[in-house]
């Protein structure tokens, strides 16, 4: 994979599954990939969090998970790897930082994290809620995050499965 398809692989912000494989073959396709309520600055996007953030529960379900996303109060990170989105598909607005790399990620710099991810790094504070394919991995990445100081996280129990289920609807 080239490293402009890894980078829009890491930024899939919800378009359709065929645009994810179309994106890994090369970098024409690539174009203003920004979802609702993210702006730019400087050159990158920035999730636009609140002042006041209100502290999330544990666990959050579907419809939490869409408010936030459609609102920008809450980072919501996929764990999967890039292979589940490309076979599986995308939860439409979130960020992806495979399991694997969650520890790595959210002890970088806010500077380099921006240049990864192409999102702000949340504050210790900042609402972030993470996903993966049914809740397993992302309660995992939660439990790193927290170890590393995070205060606002959340697991979306459901994850991408109940995530698909609803939107097939």
């Amino acid at each position: 994979m080239n490293e402009c398809g890894s980078k829009l692989i890491r930024l899939f912000i919800g378009y359709s599954r065929c645009n994810v494989v179309r994106s890994t073959l090369g970098c024409s396709s690539i174009k203003n990939f920004m979802p609702p309520n993210i702006s730019k600055a400087n050159g990158h996007s920035m999730m636009q969090f609140s002042k006041k953030t209100n502290p999330l529960p544990p666990v959050v379900e579907y419809e939490d998970v869409k408010n936030h996303l459609k609102n920008g109060t809450a980072l919501v990170v996929d764990v999967r790897n890039p292979k589940e989105l490309e076979v599986d598909g995308i939860l439409q607005g979130s960020v992806l930082i495979p399991l694997n790399e969650i520890k790595t990620a959210f002890d970088l710099s806010p500077v380099v994290f921006m240049n990864r991810y192409k999102v702000k790094m949340p504050g210790i504070h900042d609402p972030i809620i993470f996903s993966c394919l049914i809740g397993k991995r992302s309660a995992r990445a939660q439990e790193i995050v927290q170890f590393l100081g995070f205060k606002n996280t959340a697991n979306y129990l459901g994850s991408f499965a109940d995530w698909k289920k609803r939107n097939e609807q």
